[in-house]
């Protein structure tokens, strides 16, 4: 007698946009890689601007010109996280 297992596959969804997270995380690939990006950005910056705050951080960037879409929508997701 032969037991067939059925796995259940969970998709998940990116917190952020309707797009398909990795497994076992809560971003797509693109808001992944640029939370990344602003966490590798902020040692930099501290570096430069000792003291500097990981929100004050996010509020300079975030106001930036040249700021893409995927890393204000990151900014605001942290910036929700830390009140």
């Amino acid at each position: 007698m032969s037991i067939a297992r059925t796995t259940s596959v969970v998709s998940m969804k990116c917190k952020l946009c309707a797009r398909m997270s990795r497994e076992g995380e809560s971003l797509c690939r693109y808001h992944s890689e640029a939370l990344v990006a602003l966490k590798r950005g902020y040692e930099r910056w501290n570096e430069a601007y000792s003291g500097l705050s990981w929100i004050g951080y996010l509020n300079r960037v975030k106001t930036a010109h040249d700021t893409g879409q995927w890393v204000k929508d990151v900014i605001t997701l942290e910036q929700s996280n830390t009140t």
